[in-house]
């Protein structure tokens, strides 16, 4: 099990995950739970990473050792034309979106060889990050196997800087979005009789309601109790979103700032699922991967021990 995130910001990205993963054998159960699996991985010696949730192996063979075996796979390898030799050194001119569209084809098959179109398919996700060669834009790309059919851009709500994280997720949704999913469908689901709803806006007026806000919270807060009334489960959700969230990314955000948050979502996930539950799905050391421009540095990585 997981929990990966990813910092944007106007410096570069953040890229960090815990390292704790359930090996499945089905639906049901899992054969073992491992806490030192690489989920934040460096592409090459570009100035890509990625961050890996969902299963955390295709058969035998770790996700880990998968991109190892991507980087040598001769099929993706820099065509003559991306290449320009200056003295003794190559510089590829490589394209964050490029590498995104081969690992999701690379890893596509590798995952259909490994589980039946009919059959039990559990998902593998994927974020590729990075800064394509010569630009100073960040591109971050997702997909999941098998949901997905081809990388999808990740959409900061127009913003060039912004929040993603994935796998365990309801503890960064209490604390940032303002309700996990469960919460979100229950309240979306409800039977309230007409006075209820009416009840519900008001407290929700009161507690957001500021003069800085004011109409444009309140235009929020009708969507949501609408979407309640109507008992829609995913508009209540996004409605909820817009009410609640709390914005921590801001623009002119410093890196250290970035690392502090992700390392804080992650360690949040980790203490809700020590403290609150049996299980210790998420857990172990976190790394943490900085991509900027110019480089790819590891601010804190898992090493060998004795």
């Amino acid at each position: 099990m997981t929990i990966v995130v990813s910092v944007q910001c106007s410096e570069g990205i953040v890229l960090a995950a815990d390292s704790a993963v359930a090996i499945s054998t089905s639906e049901e159960r899992y054969v073992k739970l491992w806490t030192h699996a690489k989920k934040v991985s460096h592409v090459r010696d570009y100035n890509v990473g990625t961050l890996s949730w969902g299963l955390g192996a295709l058969g035998y063979r770790t996700i880990q050792s998968l991109i190892y075996e991507f980087e040598v796979s001769p099929e993706y390898q820099p065509k003559p034309e991306q290449i320009t030799r200056v003295g003794d050194k190559e510089i590829v001119n490589y394209r964050v979106e490029e590498l995104a569209n081969q690992l999701f084809e690379f890893l596509s098959a590798k995952y259909w060889e490994i589980f039946d179109t009919d059959g039990y398919q559990p998902a593998l996700g994927m974020l590729v990050a990075g800064y394509s060669h010569d630009s100073f834009e960040a591109e971050q790309y997702r997909f999941e196997i098998p949901k997905n059919d081809h990388p999808e851009r990740v959409n900061f709500n127009g913003k060039k800087v912004g929040l993603f994280y994935e796998g365990l997720r309801d503890a960064a949704d209490r604390l940032i979005l303002g309700a996990s999913d469960e919460l979100a469908l229950a309240l979306s689901v409800a039977n309230l009789t007409e006075q209820q709803v009416d009840s519900v806006r008001g407290v929700l007026y009161d507690y957001y309601d500021s003069p800085k806000e004011g109409t444009k919270r309140r235009a929020k807060i009708d969507r949501l109790v609408d979407s309640i009334s109507h008992r829609v489960p995913f508009q209540s959700f996004e409605a909820w979103r817009q009410v609640a969230d709390i914005e921590v990314v801001h623009e002119g955000m410093p890196l250290q700032d970035g690392i502090d948050l992700a390392i804080w979502i992650i360690s949040t996930t980790i203490g809700r699922w020590r403290f609150g539950e049996s299980k210790l799905l998420a857990g172990g050391e976190i790394d943490v991967a900085v991509i900027t421009h110019a480089d790819y540095t590891w601010i804190k990585r898992k090493n060998w021990h004795n």
